[in-house]
């Protein structure tokens, strides 16, 4: 019990870390700030995390390591034999586009704030980036009928930064929807751009 009481403090934190992290940027962001927006001391936040830098690596690792998982589900996903290679690749897109979008702030905050893990939080975080790389990898190798001619890290940080940025440029009330633009972006995956 106390054990879920800590996790679900330690989430509250990093939930007002990021929001803050976004708003101001790491660097102008306080213990303070996060302590004052969570309704708690500064000491109390030490209780948690032993550092502003640790926050940042909680809210990241736990991120990607949600992709993971998400991983691990769309790879049964497409070993069915009823589906076609264009078909298997969508679904990979898809799946980890919408993982990207569902957490924008998160993902936003990594695209920007990544650099400012020193030390083993950074080793750390590149081990579970190259992971999910890999994953991918791994899921978009499997399918059939790709190009032999294309390279498959290629077609992997392709899908990698279409995904990230989205978050980005994609605006809620904009002319695209998530759908829209993921549709688009696998069109172009699969098809190219010309006519």
């Amino acid at each position: 019990m106390q054990r879920k009481k800590t996790e679900i403090k330690k989430e509250r934190i990093a939930q007002a870390a990021t929001d803050i992290f976004i708003g101001k940027g790491y660097k102008n962001t306080s213990l303070q700030d996060i302590a004052l927006t969570v309704g708690i001391t500064k000491a109390g936040i030490y209780h948690y995390f032993k550092t502003k830098e640790e926050i940042l690596y909680y809210i990241l690792s736990s991120f990607h390591n949600s992709n993971i998982d998400a991983f691990q589900k769309v790879q049964s996903e497409i070993e069915s034999p009823d589906l076609n290679p264009t078909d298997s690749l969508k679904i990979v897109i898809r799946a980890y586009a919408k993982l990207s979008a569902t957490k924008q702030n998160v993902n936003l905050l990594s695209l920007r704030e990544m650099d400012q893990l020193t030390g083993i939080n950074k080793k750390n975080y590149r081990k579970i980036q190259q992971e999910i790389f890999d994953r991918l990898r791994n899921v978009v190798g499997q399918i059939p009928n790709l190009k032999t001619s294309l390279d498959l890290n290629t077609v992997v940080f392709m899908i990698i930064s279409m995904s990230a940025w989205f978050g980005y440029w994609l605006k809620t009330d904009g002319k695209l929807t998530l759908e829209e633009a993921i549709e688009q972006s696998i069109d172009i995956i699969c098809h190219g751009v010309m006519e």
